[in-house]
């Protein structure tokens, strides 16, 4: 006898028919709904007229796989900002993630001096719980006039990791030896330079005027007797 099969397949109990006269024994419903019960049975026939319906079988598709968050972004210290303090606070973009209801868990952030190499960074908060949005980088972990290069990545309720962010730089700020901080280290030292030459000028004046008066009253500077007036 020759069989074939009619196949009832659907998320309905008492499933439709969708396809007839199959003659294999194998039947493609194509892509599937996630997280979805299906129904379906076979109804065999035969070339005489007979048939013989099957039990409704079911199966319940996966559920739907989680999306890692959107990359975040560095927003401050801006890029290639200058004058940061040693002790900077680090600030990312918002959380952002496409699967609806999944929340912001974790940050990881870190520092390098070398750009697009974090072998072995100088600052890795590690799975942070708490710096979200933004981190206060410890004292003591910078360096003055220094430049450093940073990333962040978020992580959602699913212990999914987004991307790193885009790497961004800032320059710390200089220390000068009167304890003062300048973005480039130019303004405080002119100044102590200037006030080294005004003070040198000074005393050079001073010393002519004193010149000019002893040889205004014929005394010779070096102990010479004044004349009497």
């Amino acid at each position: 006898d020759t069989v074939t099969y009619n196949i009832y397949f659907g998320p309905d109990p008492s499933p439709p028919l969708v396809i007839t006269d199959v003659a294999g024994t194998t039947y493609d419903p194509g892509t599937l709904s996630y997280n979805t019960h299906y129904y379906w049975k076979i109804e065999a026939s035969d070339n005489h007229g007979a048939s013989t319906s099957g039990p409704v079988w079911d199966f319940t598709t996966s559920a739907t796989p989680n999306t890692a968050p959107n990359t975040p972004s560095n927003t401050s210290p801006s890029d290639d900002a200058t004058g940061v303090s040693v002790t900077p606070t680090l600030q990312s973009s918002a959380f952002s993630d496409s699967d609806a209801g999944d929340t912001h868990t974790a940050s990881q952030w870190r520092i390098t001096t070398t750009s697009g190499n974090y072998s072995s960074p100088i600052y890795d908060s590690g799975t942070d719980t708490s710096n979200l949005t933004q981190i206060a980088i410890p004292s003591g972990t910078l360096s003055d006039n220094t430049r450093y290069y940073w990333q962040v990545r978020h992580q959602d309720n699913h212990s999914e990791w987004s991307d790193w962010s885009t790497e961004t730089s800032f320059t710390t700020t200089v220390t000068t030896t009167d304890g003062d901080t300048t973005s480039d280290g130019s303004s405080s030292s002119m100044g102590l330079i200037g006030g080294i030459i005004g003070g040198v000028a000074g005393v050079g004046v001073a010393v002519a005027v004193t010149v000019l008066l002893l040889r205004r009253r014929g005394g010779t500077g070096t102990g010479g007797s004044n004349p009497t007036n």
